[in-house]
């Protein structure tokens, strides 16, 4: 077969508009004809400037020549400067063609030679407006400018861009005469290096002034600098350009004006050059337009430089674009790279890369294959036959054996207008109310905040109702607003609710003192909490949450499609409020089209698809009928149809090229790349409102673990541009939508880390990912950052994750964190049998939970052992493979359980007999933990875990309790004079425990102590900085950051919304921890009213504390001050 001529160089045309044209160049110049309508802009304007001139200061030689020039005198300084002074004026068009238009009009005026010449005089104006177009009349300010710093503002606006570009194609259009008149006034300008550019960008053909203006150019740090572009658009040889490339950062030839030029001026012998500007470039829209350059080139070497750069972004796509361009070349080389033998780079890691590009390109061209084969050398050609012939390898499925939404989704086809039903007339509630959930209005009573009233308790009656007229006339400080509504009498301050706007949104606390505020006052709270709240979704959403009214339902209803941090508070809203959402959303629902509806209607099928879609057409049917109708017609609506107005960009970071092949469940046919695209629209359609409808398409026909490993390749992708805009920042997201328990294995330590890189932001939607994933080990990992990461926002952001689960599921996070600790396939007996064919190995549990093994016999091993040549070549890899994954999640997960564990000792948590048998006792993980410590019954008797399961008390007898008994892990306390006799037990038995319990140090307070609202004991002790943050370890926490950067005070929240508070001398520096390494303590009390402890205000007697609790603490103030001097 005849092939066609691939070493030619043919422009494509999309390089037509980016080349700056020159006389007699391959890209012959278009015709640029002189339009009225700019003319007519530029002179209507030439009045203003003549009228400014006299005011005008500066330097007289350039204010007068413009004058003349304005008067009519074939002047070209003057028209520079007339043509700069209109760049400055104000509201002057920065259209192209206006711009452009000068040289038109210079050349109508005086001639091209004229035109010339004042194009290159721009290079000697600065022209500068001090008052930034507010002067009456403007004073410019016109001079000859530095050289050094004038090309920027020459260029930098594209002004002398425009001028000049329309000036050079003009010269390249001119008659002969014409053009060399105009090329004999360049010459007699090029009297300074400024001028020597210009003339020799406008007139390129002139060699010896091009490469004069290349040797002198002068070396610069600054990048952009607009000479550089200037020389770059007048190369005429590759010493030229090799000149620059040694001396400068050609930056500038990133962009495609200059870089298509060079291209089409120097040829494809520039190959090196342009690659070695991909290697520096990360912008994504700089190296696709690079690679486009490098991919038109029409020899081996530029084919060679982009297979080299395989494995770095969108290079697979350019590859595939220069294979279709150079069909016969892509095979040969292609072949030479899959057999390892692409000059440069590492031939070894690309070959793969290139056999599978091989392959797609063999299949698009199979007679060519055919054709070129004997071609090929004998080295690569077996690389050739092995594409041509691989009948193993995954092929692309047929599009007729893939789901609609892969083939032809929605988007790709013309979507049909339908008229949305609408019901007039529909009102909703006007209610305003407030509903407590058990104990809530009380915890928020009580809440602590930094708001303390040490600033207030002073204030009489007078002071109050002066405070109150300064609030009602707006002088009130806003630092003094929630000092009154929160300790002002209530009825100088409830009448003033409806029209408080608070103004402390600056506040990190305020979602915190909004509490007590709502609290105090309910409903006539709901107007201040909302204005805060929509200010503040993430910070202050929350506070919503126990008020009702059509006001709250919509704004939910908002955040649930549009904010994402405030997701999860409006998810826990409407579980919450039911009726009260469907009620205040069906009349948006059913109205006029637009945001209000489109959050109305998301809502509704939220509160469809979290209940039951009956129950809201039934609760919509209180409006009506119709409006029960127009509801379900909206729940009935085809999901893939719901999409945005504006579909979203995939985000130009994304090379689909380089991410993993999407496997159907058959792991033999993959996505072609027509349905990987469509998976990545999905994927972007999918964020930042919920997952796309067709995600759950992918997910039935595609294979779960090569989604996964997709998913996340795709995620570094969108991790490694610097560029990526928030709005495609869905790479993070996607995670969620089809991650798995490796994916968590992966996200979770940089969920903990990336607080401390300041990526809180990213950590919270990490949270999120592992929501959405939700699998026994995601929520575990989730769970164990709710109690262990050491970021306080964090820790509370994955709280509130936790809190919303268990409401979901009608549980305490207690009880939720229960049942989530995964079972890792554990059989009953709490291990694992590794079979590897002739062999087999059982999984055991030290006293941390660390796993081991044992060979048949039963004999510990130190390690388990490799796959071995006798072993299966199936079983014993997967075997060894899910050991090691086990010892991971168990890492994490054990360490967890065996603080979870001590921290219910502590707090005394009970747990029902059920709950005990099915949560404890019978799961495989926990058992381990659970059989090494001691059980205390509500009637007080005391237990372990037999081997057998069964119970057993002290004296090692069978222990039965009632079915309606409470059990807890005994602390010390409880066991008393028991202690001893369990110590021997649990030493007759070997049994080692977990945590400290039966040798836990016990304390009590003094009948002084008890009666006292200090431990004086502890005071004016000192004690190191490290000893006090070695607390936090223990649940203690720090004090907020006073304005002079100081930690005051560390506290230990205690039952009862009470806090045990040791104020410290001189205080933790943030930032420095060691500034002062020692701390004095000078006072201990229990904190329990709002307000911060940094003013110590004891009131509440140590008595109040139970012994367990009591004992704690001491321990704890123990340890602070086993260190201390007097």
């Amino acid at each position: 077969m005849r092939q066609p001529d691939e070493d030619a160089f043919v422009l494509p045309d999309q390089w037509r508009d980016q080349i700056h044209v020159w006389r007699g160049g391959d890209v012959p110049p278009s015709a640029v004809p002189a339009e009225d309508a700019p003319l007519a802009g530029i002179r209507a304007r030439l009045p203003e400037i003549r009228a400014a001139l006299p005011h005008a200061t500066g330097d007289p030689g350039l204010i007068n020549a413009a004058a003349a020039y304005l008067a009519g005198a074939a002047d070209p300084v003057g028209a520079a400067v007339v043509a700069t002074i209109y760049e400055e004026l104000p509201d002057h068009s920065y259209d192209v063609d206006t711009t452009a238009a000068f040289a038109h009009l210079w050349a109508a005026e005086h001639g091209l030679a004229f035109a010339a010449a004042a194009a290159v005089e721009l290079g000697g104006v600065l022209v500068q407006d001090p008052t930034h177009g507010r002067g009456t009349p403007i004073a410019y300010r016109v001079t000859a400018p530095d050289a050094d710093t004038h090309p920027n503002q020459l260029l930098g606006s594209g002004f002398g861009k425009y001028i000049l570009r329309r000036t050079r194609t003009l010269l390249a259009l001119a008659a002969e005469p014409d053009h060399r008149a105009a090329l004999a006034a360049l010459a007699e300008r090029r009297h300074d290096d400024m001028r020597r550019i210009l003339a020799a960008y406008l007139a390129p053909t002139e060699a010896d002034w091009v490469a004069e203006a290349v040797a002198a150019a002068p070396r610069t740090e600054v990048r952009s600098d607009p000479r550089l572009f200037l020389l770059l658009l007048s190369l005429t040889s590759l010493d030229q350009l090799a000149h620059l490339h040694a001396g400068w950062d050609l930056w500038l030839l990133t962009f495609q004006e200059p870089l298509c030029t060079v291209a089409a001026r120097l040829g494809p012998a520039i190959a090196p050059v342009v690659a070695d500007l991909l290697d520096r470039e990360d912008h994504d829209n700089h190296r696709k337009g690079i690679l486009a350059v490098l991919g038109a080139l029409p020899t081996d070497e530029a084919f060679d430089l982009l297979v080299a750069r395989l494995d770095t972004p969108h290079v697979h796509a350019a590859v595939i674009a220069a294979g279709q361009r150079f069909p016969a070349r892509a095979l040969r080389r292609l072949a030479a790279a899959a057999a390892g033998a692409l000059p440069g780079g590492d031939a070894a890691r690309l070959a793969p890369l290139a056999a599978r590009l091989l392959r797609g390109h063999v299949t698009a061209h199979p007679d060519l294959a055919a054709a070129l084969r004997p071609e090929v050398p004998d080295e690569h050609r077996a690389a050739l036959d092995a594409a041509t012939g691989d009948t193993d390898a995954v092929t692309d499925a047929p599009l007729e054996t893939l789901p609609e939404p892969l083939v032809r989704p929605l988007w790709t086809q013309e979507r049909p207008v339908v008229q949305p039903v609408t019901v007039r007339g529909l009102t909703a509630p006007t209610e305003r109310a407030v509903h407590w959930a058990d104990g809530e209005q009380q915890r928020w009573a009580a809440t602590r905040t930094d708001y303390g009233q040490e600033h207030t308790r002073h204030l009489n009656r007078a002071a109050w109702q002066a405070r109150a007229t300064a609030l009602r006339e707006g002088t009130l400080h806003p630092y003094d607003h929630p000092g009154f509504v929160l300790d002002a009498p209530e009825d100088l301050v409830r009448p003033l609710l409806a029209t408080w706007r608070p103004k402390v949104f600056w506040r990190h606390d305020t979602a915190a003192w909004l509490k007590l505020v709502a609290a105090r006052f309910g409903a006539d709270a709901l107007p201040a909490v909302l204005l805060v709240a929509r200010s503040q979704p993430a910070a202050s959403g929350e506070v919503l949450l126990p008020f009702v009214s059509a006001e709250v339902a919509e704004l939910m209803a908002d955040w649930l499609v549009r904010v994402r941090s405030a997701r999860s508070v409006a998810r826990a809203w409407l579980r919450r409020h039911r009726t009260a959402a469907v009620l205040a959303l069906v009349p948006p629902a059913l109205g006029r089209a637009g945001k209000r509806r489109r959050a109305a209607e998301a809502a509704l099928r939220h509160l469809a698809a979290t209940g039951s879609p009956a129950e809201v057409v039934e609760l919509a049917r209180q409006h009506g009928d119709q409006a029960a109708a127009g509801v379900e017609s909206i729940l009935a609506a085809d999901p893939l149809a719901d999409l945005p107005p504006t579909m979203p960009e995939v985000g130009s970071w994304l090379d689909v090229y380089r991410l993993p092949r999407v496997l159907l469940r058959d792991r033999r046919h993959a996505l072609p790349a027509s349905a990987v695209e469509h998976l990545v629209t999905m994927l972007a359609l999918s964020w930042p409102h919920g997952r796309y409808a067709g995600i759950d398409v992918v997910r039935e026909v595609c294979d779960p673990e090569s989604l996964a490993e997709f998913v996340w390749a795709l995620y570094e992708q969108s991790r490694a541009d610097y560029y990526v805009d928030a709005k495609e920042d869905w790479g993070l997201p996607a995670l969620g939508w089809l991650g798995n328990d490796d994916t968590v294995r992966r996200l979770a330590p940089l969920i903990r880390s990336w607080p401390g890189d300041g990526q809180h932001v990213q950590a919270v939607i990490g949270l999120d990912v592992l929501v959405a994933i939700g699998t026994d080990t995601a929520l575990a990992h989730l769970n164990s950052i709710a109690t262990t990461v050491k970021f306080k926002g964090l820790r509370a952001k994955a709280q509130e994750r936790i809190a919303e689960l268990a409401d979901e599921r009608g549980l305490s996070p207690e009880q939720l964190a229960d049942r989530l600790v995964p079972d890792f396939g554990l059989d009953e007996r709490g291990s694992l049998t590794l079979d590897y064919g002739p062999r087999r190995f059982t999984v055991g549990f030290d006293d941390q939970l660390k796993p081991f093994v044992t060979d048949q016999t039963g004999k510990r091993l130190r390690a388990l052992p490799k796959p071995g040549v006798r072993d299966d070549p199936d079983l014993a890899p997967a075997a060894h493979q899910r050991f090691t994954a086990l010892k991971k999640d168990v890492r994490t997960v054990s360490a967890d359980q065996i603080r979870r564990l001590e921290r219910a000792m502590v707090a005394q948590r009970r747990w029902s007999l059920a709950e005990f048998h099915d949560l404890v006792v019978t799961h495989p993980l926990v058992w381990h933990i659970a059989r090494r410590l001691v059980w205390v019954a509500d009637s007080g008797v005391s237990f372990r875990l037999a081997e057998d399961r069964t119970l057993a008390d002290v004296h090692d007898d069978t222990l039965v309790l009632p079915a309606g008994a409470q059990v807890g892990i005994a602390h010390p306390v409880h066991l008393a004079d028991t202690v001893p006799a369990w110590r021997e037990v649990f030493a007759d038995y070997a049994i080692l425990q977990p945590f400290p319990q039966l040798e836990r140090p016990v304390h009590a307070l003094t009948d002084q102590e008890r009666a006292s609202t200090e431990l004086t004991r502890f005071h004016d002790r000192t004690t190191s900085t490290f000893t006090v943050l070695g607390l936090e370890r223990r649940g203690w926490e720090r004090a907020a950051v006073k304005d002079d950067g100081l930690e005051c005070w560390i506290s230990r929240p205690l039952p009862d919304n009470r806090a045990l508070v040791v104020n410290l001398s001189p205080g933790i520096a943030v930032g420095a921890v060691d500034y002062y390494p020692e701390q004095r303590v000078e006072r201990v009390w229990l904190h329990d009213q709002p307000g911060t402890p940094e003013f110590p205000t004891p009131t509440t007697a140590f008595g109040v504390l139970d012994p367990v609790t009591a004992s704690e603490v001491l321990a704890d103030l123990h340890t602070l001050t086993t260190t201390a001097g007097s």
